[in-house]
């Protein structure tokens, strides 16, 4: 048994993350001999956080749909969603004991106790495989050897390895053990890193009247993006205004593209606060509203179209009177509100640190990575999973989803 357990592959993964634990239960299915090693106390702390700690898991969209939640590099996962999506990712969840559910717009949750049922399952599973799990070994380099076997290395520790699976994550939440600690093993051994950036992230805006409007969540609102010289961006959902800018789910999606944008120059923001009505609908409706009462006020009338903490910085913005009686303001008046409520105006300077992200864009350049085996091009033996990867999807299980399907074709893979 002794030389039997010799002869097996030893494969080392780093950071047990739903990245790095997937891949290291099915690399250990595969066979091989396998060691996890993760930076902090306890592994999964990040995955703890996901959809304020209830785990949105994956998303039911097709995969068509699912692939454009990551824009151009979404075609990347093509090969790898075809071998293991969110079918395949309930079905395997259901045999660990993880029974899931499907929630609006698609997303996938557990249906009992949220991320930290998911952690406790995924770890009961790779013990039961054999995986080796050891907490505090941060490792800071992964060294090839004249053999062509690997030496992943840190403080007081060094683990050989015959393979490497890197799934240490990005750059985001770095409390959590994401400190792009994967982009500087991934560039020491040659790969080209794309210049790490926040996604899914909160936006910095100019205007002082955001003070103002802190706490307010507008609903069912359309946001659109206008970078100079470039295509508009859409997202359609919710907006939560805060102290220096704006937030939430329909927010997120263009973050990262705001953030890029902005480095270069201010980027004019507009929400269409009414986008289930045409202009003329719209402007007859408001037309409607003004004239109803003799003695109603503008402030008035915009509070039958508006959440009132609104109110007074629409006003300003528009340049109206809110104490002027509706029915005199005219004409003018009214196409100048239905326009703001179409789109109301602020300007992205920028976005909150990459810290403070849900989510990092950039990372292990994908030209440089098999799109099926998740296995460096530059460097046989060595795999990437997760968010290392130059990958960041949607809000909505889209970044879950990812992690899991390469942590399970990399883990695969380096067992092979």
């Amino acid at each position: 048994m002794a030389t039997e357990h010799a002869q097996r592959l030893r494969v080392v993964v780093v950071g047990a993350g739903p990245a790095g634990l997937m891949a290291a239960g099915e690399a250990a299915g595969g066979g091989a001999d396998v060691t996890l090693l993760d930076g902090e106390d306890r592994p999964g702390k990040k995955l703890l956080l996901t959809g304020k700690g209830r785990c949105n898991l994956s998303n039911t969209l097709p995969l068509e749909k699912f692939l454009e939640g990551f824009g151009a590099n979404g075609v990347f996962l093509r090969n790898g969603c075809h071998r293991f999506f969110s079918g395949e990712l309930r079905e395997f969840l259901a045999g660990i004991g993880v029974e899931t559910a499907v929630e609006r717009g698609g997303r996938v949750y557990p249906l009992q106790g949220g991320a930290g049922a998911v952690l406790d399952a995924l770890l009961a599973w790779v013990g039961k495989r054999g995986v080796r799990v050891l907490t505090r070994r941060r490792v800071t380099q992964v060294t090839r050897e004249p053999d062509g076997s690997f030496l992943a290395t840190g403080a007081g520790f060094a683990e050989p390895a015959d393979r490497v699976v890197v799934a240490v994550g990005g750059a985001s939440y770095p409390q959590t053990g994401s400190r792009g600690d994967g982009y500087r093993i991934a560039a020491a051994l040659g790969h080209r890193i794309v210049a790490p950036r926040p996604a899914l992230v909160p936006v910095v805006c100019r205007e002082p009247f955001f003070k103002r409007l802190a706490g307010l969540k507008l609903r069912n609102v359309l946001l659109s993006v206008h970078p100079p010289g470039r295509p508009a961006l859409e997202s359609f959902g919710e907006v939560h205004a805060t102290p220096f800018g704006i937030s939430g789910p329909a927010v997120f999606p263009v973050s990262a593209a705001i953030g890029a944008f902005a480095a270069a120059a201010p980027v004019p923001v507009l929400i269409n606060l009414k986008p289930g009505l045409d202009a003329a609908t719209l402007e007859a409706r408001v037309e409607r509203e003004m004239n109803s009462l003799s003695s109603r006020t503008t402030a008035a009338v915009l509070a039958t179209l508006l959440p009132r903490q609104l109110i007074p910085v629409f006003l300003e913005t528009a340049g109206l009177d809110g104490s002027r009686v509706a029915v005199q303001a005219g004409r003018a008046a009214r196409v100048k509100i239905r326009e703001l409520l179409q789109a109301f105006p602020c300007t992205a300077v920028g976005t909150l640190p990459i810290a403070q992200g849900m989510a990092t864009a950039g990372g292990v350049d994908l030209r440089e990575v098999h799109p099926v085996k998740m296995e460096s091009l530059l460097v046989p033996g060595l795999f990437f999973a997760g968010e290392v990867l130059d990958l960041d999807g949607d809000t909505g299980g889209f970044n879950l989803q990812a992690a899991f399907t390469t942590g399970h074709l990399a883990g695969k893979a380096a067992a092979a």
